[in-house]
């Protein structure tokens, strides 16, 4: 029987990639313009002047005198924002040139009928020309700015790409690697048949127990490949229970996992795994003779600075090294242990045996906030 008691912070959820948010309407239509030729920008320009022209001819001027300049204003900013290369500055000198031909008396002369029409032409023009400068100048940048993030899209999609990629010759790399450690399984196994020494034929099989392990390791791993960062709870609990069934089976023994949940790399996650694998293996084998019933409890937590794994069981109290053994899993352990930047402890007594590995915590290990789950 196996039970698992987490801590969690609720409900886990990834950060998902942002659907781009489509084009406006507004920015299409500038887009088109932006890419007509010189000329036909010209010419927009002249149509919008002239259709204002006609209105204020025909229908505005005897409503509004005096007003005129307002209504050109219009033309000299849409000219500028979505035309540019100078379309904006035509349809201020233009405009500036109906304006004095068409609705100042005298129409059709370079006269003034008064003196303060001169100055407001000539503030008319000035205005507009900086109006139009300005609005050129934002139309620039703005389309540098749309150009950029065209260029970054591109990018991110070639990015993207490149991951999926990365991803499929990580899952080929995986899928090769465990039927690597399988073969290599099953020729320690085939030479353990053939070694009449009961030593060397013991040492043969734990080799080939242990790298079976590795490839079952890495197999609960490779779920975990998109990216570099592995729940090291979900990982043990799962690792915990293919001991159980594989190991356990239907022996009156229970596997607990009490894990933190955190974020840990992969590579530490799979020495993390290993060194589980051997401390419950050493434990069902040894700790619980004969077909005594008993209890191990693998407790994974978050301690100081640093993170604390143990493996406690409540067995016949085994030594260091088991009858018959060379200590090659001791050694391996502890070996282990200092790859982690750790330290092992073994502690036996009359009630069981005790297995502690402490580790300070590294940049890669980032454990999420820790919540009593209810």
């Amino acid at each position: 029987m196996l039970t698992a008691n987490a801590t969690t912070n609720g409900p886990g959820s990834q950060e998902g990639r942002g659907r781009r948010s489509p084009m406006p309407a507004w920015f299409a239509i500038a887009r088109r313009l932006h890419n007509l030729p010189t000329w036909a920008r010209y010419a927009i320009a002249t149509l919008l002047v002239l259709i204002v022209t006609f209105l204020m001819r025909y229908t505005v001027v005897h409503d509004a005198p005096g007003y005129h300049f307002i209504f050109f204003v219009p033309p000299v900013i849409l000219s500028s924002l979505f035309l540019a290369q100078g379309s904006g500055i035509w349809a201020v000198l233009l405009s500036t040139a109906v304006i004095k031909a068409f609705l100042l008396a005298p129409v059709f002369t370079l006269e003034f009928a008064r003196g303060e029409d001169f100055w407001t032409l000539v503030l008319f023009l000035g205005t507009g020309l900086v109006t139009a400068l300005s609005g050129e100048a934002l139309h620039k940048a703005f389309f540098q700015l749309a150009d950029a993030n065209s260029k970054l899209t591109a990018a991110y999609d070639r990015i993207a790409a490149s991951e999926r990629e990365k991803e499929i010759l990580l899952h080929d790399l995986t899928h090769r690697f465990k039927n690597d450690l399988a073969n290599l399984t099953a020729i320690l196994r085939l030479q353990a048949r053939d070694v009449a020494d009961p030593s060397a034929r013991t040492e043969l099989i734990a080799a080939s127990e242990r790298v079976h392990v590795m490839g079952r390791v890495h197999q609960r791993l490779a779920r975990f490949g998109q990216g570099s960062m592995v729940d090291m709870r979900e990982f043990l609990t799962d690792l915990c229970e293919d001991l159980r069934i594989g190991m356990i089976g239907s022996r009156p023994i229970a596997l607990q996992a009490e894990v933190e949940a955190g974020q840990f790399p992969f590579a530490q996650a799979i020495t993390i795994g290993l060194i589980v694998n051997e401390l419950v293996t050493n434990a069902v084998k040894y700790a619980f003779p004969d077909g005594r019933p008993g209890t191990i409890t693998v407790d994974f937590t978050r301690s100081g600075q640093g993170f604390c794994l143990t493996v406690v069981d409540d067995g016949v109290g085994q030594s260091a090294s088991a009858p018959g053994s060379t200590g090659l899993g001791q050694r391996l352990i502890q070996s282990m242990a200092r790859q982690l930047g750790g330290g092992y402890e073994a502690q036996s007594h009359d009630g069981g045996r005790r297995c502690t590995i402490y580790f300070p915590a590294t940049a890669g290990g980032r454990p999420r906030k820790v919540v009593n789950a209810g």
